[in-house]
């Protein structure tokens, strides 16, 4: 059977129509595109977007996907869901299973949302995912990610998704990743969206910070003008309407090309008093049958295959067919690209259901609601628990409602859907106390019920409800004898304080400890809870306390049998140890840990922990390897920038102290999923701080530390290496403002704290060592503040005190001549940050000077030159250009000595910058940021002793000039 089609050309759409052509041939060129069709209803953006897949079918597979107006109980990644089917219907299930394989993808995260793959005859899945799954959204993200891609590569893709103004979170959340994650991908995303959403409003907040971030660009559609409309007229109409009519066309259509062509296709009549008029108009020339058919089919706010609606309307397939035929030719109902029947257009459905009694509403709600239920009963796959639910709930039959709730709440937590999950579990509560026998009929206790729900309202963002959830199934646990869901609740609402960073975790592992009793059983929950506890107290630095509680931790591990388990208890053990300056004991535990922590949470903690403690004990380039391995299993598990921040965060500090500035920046700008939770994100500020004030952006820097200042205090005070490394940030921004009266207040504040000392402080006690030097250098008594940071190094136990640091550290503190001396080849050894090598150098050029031996001086400062232009440092090469000209060194030494002024990347920066390029040219042709571009640009001008950019462009015209 036809469709019914729009019967006039498009119109006044030339430009946006250009530009969609002009994205889509860089699509196949493998520049992949995003477009945001935006405008209000009935302005013509499915018209526009069916232009161009029109125009495209013959040179890439065009793909739709449909939101679907459910309100809270959006179908999980429901227009996805369909673009990936039509994908597979376009593809065949065998070739998209080969991209599975090809990819060494999950099988059962793809068949998530295309459970049909499963039973398809085609290559095996593989399983792919640990044991102990914590990965499941971001491994999701990042399978769809891989296929789209794969697909891609075999033919290019039209991805077009309707009406996202009603779409669920979840189709947000992988619409994010995939702008994001597809960039060099044969592909093209054209979105469609109502502008009249709120601001708050999920899919609105999605477009704009899109559109900020420029991976979407934006469209939006105007109305047509008075010129545009008469074009439209004329190719709806043989004959013109006459100007007095065209005149009350123009004002009441308001140039909405939909209006326009109700308006027209009514034109001999008298024009409507209302746009609710204009839309009913065609349904009121219906006949009676056909009439009842468009009331009924507006029960459904999806299309509908010709099966349902004949079962929904309960006629013969041959009477159905003639009235539908009425229905098309009228121009209210058309058959879709997949056969289905559905308006012509979301406003009609709207007005024709405006019309509909309320009884007549429940009845017919009920009547699909029961079509629904036999196709979810008999196991048909692509039968939508959440129309089921909804439908069920609009015919007010609540005790059905109550079940398909609560299987569309599961079904959704399973598929990482949790906004809408969170909505079906809340219908779910609501109704349990009305629903006689809820729990028989729900198949779980209502305990067990609050415990799930409260998990899903965590992992839906919902953190003061679901602890709401929790506290009341404590309520109601006391009055059963069950300590295992007791402590479960207890050991969830520590959860949620570790999420959000809050206090309080510690007394509920403890009571939760306590209701589990002395009983020698239950190993594996107290294994974790015990282990829970020592990573605590490792992290609040009481440290003896740690390595005692995942010494218990271990036992019960051990007696369960859990080797990830035994696996956590050892690396707990082992890092506390070498916190607490037991560096040999603590290496033994995590060499014991290693073969134990195979899969999930286990492998994950160990690279995190293995490479934290090799960064603070100086074995940078281990620490380094060993991040990098972690970093590459939260790849393969979909979690770099999420959960793998932390990983990301232990791979850039020990960067920073090899001095590897623009490897750290290139991992900065790959970013943190706004999707990580707070304390992850809290985890990566230290990172993110240091490297703008190395960069010489101390303001931009303290910004973002005063934005987050409440987390990181909160957290600050939980943790004392986050502790730490809040007052490493703080010296970080001071020192790059040269401000050393403020880094030397913030290194006797460490000192005077009373709380316990862990080997996160060693690293501080270096700086302190800058710090003393560079105060001394302006002419301050740092006598008792050298005193106090020796002490504290002597504190520590000699496994922290490694000799090439120590050198270092003696030699600013008190810099004789032989200690400086044997200190410039330990500030260049493996263990020291690479800053001391500038550091020692700066200091011996003083004392040189001050010993009055100026050629020597020089000597040293042209060393410290080299090194700070290689290491890009800010403060750093501004103090060594200082000391430079008190001395009258030659700045441009490189002219005759052959080291070049200019590190290689500034070079090729100005090589650009003569080309003309802009900052973001730039970054595009080398693949970095453009704000790491104008980072590179200062240093340029600043090394060439230039002002502007066309004075660097002709200083590198008359070197190229010079080198011929």
């Amino acid at each position: 059977m036809p469709a019914h089609t729009a019967r006039s050309a498009l119109v006044g759409r030339d430009r946006e129509l250009a530009r969609l052509r002009e994205q889509f041939r860089e699509a196949l060129n493998g520049q992949a595109g995003a477009v945001l069709v935006s405008g209000e209803a009935g302005i013509g953006k499915s018209r526009l977007v069916n232009e161009l897949a029109d125009a495209v079918r013959g040179e890439a597979d065009v793909i739709t996907g449909h939101c679907i107006d459910l309100g809270n109980a959006a179908t999980p990644y429901g227009p996805l869901v369909g673009a990936l089917r039509a994908l597979v219907e376009a593809r065949g299930a065998h070739e998209m299973l080969s991209y599975l394989e090809d990819h060494q993808l999950s099988g059962a995260t793809i068949q998530l949302l295309l459970p049909e793959l499963s039973e398809s005859e085609g290559p095996a899945l593989s399983s792919g995912m640990p044991p102990d799954d914590e990965a499941g959204p971001e491994r999701l993200l990042a399978a769809i990610r891989a296929l789209l891609r794969a697909a891609a590569r075999r033919r290019p893709l039209l991805i077009i998704i309707e009406d996202l103004h009603w779409a669920d979170e979840g189709t947000l959340t992988v619409l994010t990743s995939l702008l994001r994650g597809l960039a060099d991908s044969r592909l093209m995303l054209v979105i469609t969206m109502r502008d009249d959403a709120h601001r708050s409003d999920p899919a609105r907040r999605f477009a704009v910070e899109s559109v900020r971030a420029r991976v979407l660009e934006a469209m939006p559609l105007s109305r047509l003008e008075g010129n545009e409309v008469r074009a439209m007229v004329a190719e709806l109409r043989e004959r013109p309407l006459d100007p007095e009519k065209f005149d009350q066309l123009l004002e009441r259509s308001e140039g909405v090309p939909f209006f326009v062509e109700e308006l027209v296709e009514n034109a001999s009549a008298p024009l409507a008093e209302t746009l609710r008029d204009v839309l009913l108009a065609r349904y009121d020339r219906l006949s009676e049958r056909a009439g009842s058919l468009v009331r009924i089919m507006a029960i459904s706010q999806a299309a509908i295959p010709h099966d349902t609606l004949v079962q929904l309307a309960g006629v013969s397939d041959e009477q159905l067919e003639v009235t539908l035929r009425e229905v098309i030719d009228a121009g209210i109902i058309a058959v879709d690209e997949a056969d289905l029947y559905a308006f012509r257009h979301a406003l009609l459905r709207e007005a024709v259901r405006s019309e509909l009694l309320p009884g007549e509403r429940a009845r017919l709600n009920r009547a699909l609601a029961e079509i629904l239920q036999r196709a979810v009963d008999s196991g048909e796959q692509h039968a939508s628990l959440s129309a089921l639910a909804y439908h069920w709930e609009q015919a007010k039959d609540y005790e059905k409602s109550f079940v398909a709730s609560l299987a569309a709440m599961q079904l959704a937590a399973s598929q990482y859907a949790y906004a809408p999950a969170a909505h079906f579990g809340e219908q779910v509560l609501e109704r349990w106390d009305e629903v006689d026998a809820a729990a028989e009929k729900a198949r779980i206790g209502r305990i067990a019920f609050l415990e799930q729900f409260a998990l899903i309202l965590r992992d839906a963002g919902k953190t003061a409800r679901g602890l709401a959830v929790v506290d009341l199934a404590l309520n109601e646990v006391q009055t059963v004898q069950d300590p295992v869901a007791h402590a479960g609740l207890l050991l969830q609402k520590a959860d949620y304080h570790s999420y959000m960073g809050w206090p309080g975790r510690e007394p509920l592992i403890t009571e939760a400890l306590a209701v589990l009793g002395s009983s020698d059983d239950h190993h594996k929950l107290r294994a974790h809870l015990l282990s829970l506890l020592a990573s605590m107290q490792m992290r609040a630095g009481d440290l003896q306390e740690a390595i005692d509680t995942a010494s218990a931790a271990l036992e019960h591990a051990q007696q369960s049998g859990d080797e990830s388990q035994q696996a956590i208890a050892y690396n707990l053990r082992g890092a506390s140890l070498v916190s607490a300056g037991q560096v040999q004991a603590g290496l033994a535990d995590f060499e014991k840990a290693q073969p134990l922590a195979a899969t999930g949470n286990s492998l994950m903690w160990f690279h995190a922990n293995y490479s934290d403690l090799l960064n603070n004990i100086g074995q940078y380039r281990r620490a380094v390897e060993v991040a990098e391995a972690g970093l590459a299993i939260a790849q393969r598990y979909g979690v770099e920038r999420t959960t793998g921040a932390i990983m990301m965060q232990n791979l850039i500090e020990p960067l920073l102290e090899l001095g590897e500035i623009e490897r750290v920046d290139q991992l900065l700008w790959r970013g943190v999923d706004t999707h990580a939770v707070r304390m992850q994100r809290v985890y990566m500020l230290s990172s993110r701080i240091r490297a703008l004030a190395w960069r010489g952006h101390p303001d931009e820097a303290e910004r973002m530390l005063r934005e987050w200042e409440e987390p990181l205090r909160q957290t600050a005070e939980l943790e004392r290496q986050v502790w730490y490394a809040a007052l490493s940030m703080e010296i970080a921004i001071a020192t790059a403002r040269d401000d050393f009266d403020t880094a030397r207040a913030v290194i006797e504040r460490m000192l005077h704290d009373p709380r316990k000392r862990t080997g996160s402080q060693r690293r501080l006690l270096l700086e302190g060592a800058w710090i003393v030097a560079e105060c001394r250098a302006r002419g301050e008594d740092t006598t008792e503040l050298a005193s106090g940071l020796l002490a504290a190094w002597n504190l520590q136990t000699q496994d922290l005190q490694d000799p090439d640091c120590a050198r270092v550290f003696l030699a600013l503190l008190h810099p004789e001549g032989s200690l400086l001396e044997g200190a410039l080849a330990a500030a260049d050894g493996e263990t020291v940050p690479r800053t001391f090598g500038v550091i020692v150098r700066i200091e011996l050029a003083r004392h040189r000077i001050a010993r009055g031996d100026r050629s020597r001086a020089i000597e040293a400062v042209l060393e410290a030159q080299t090194v700070s232009t290689r290491l890009s440092h800010a403060i750093l090469e501004r103090h060594v250009s200082e000391l430079s000209r008190a001395l009258g060194a030659d700045r441009n030494r490189s002219a005759t000595d052959g080291d070049p002024l200019l590190t290689p990347r500034e070079q090729q920066v100005l090589d650009l910058i003569a080309e003309g390029l802009s900052n973001r040219q730039i970054g595009e042709r080398l693949y970095i940021s453009p704000k790491t571009v104008s980072v590179h640009v200062s240093a340029v001008l600043r090394k060439l002793g230039v002002s502007t950019r066309t004075q660097a462009a002709r200083s590198a015209l008359g070197s190229s000039l010079h080198d011929r």
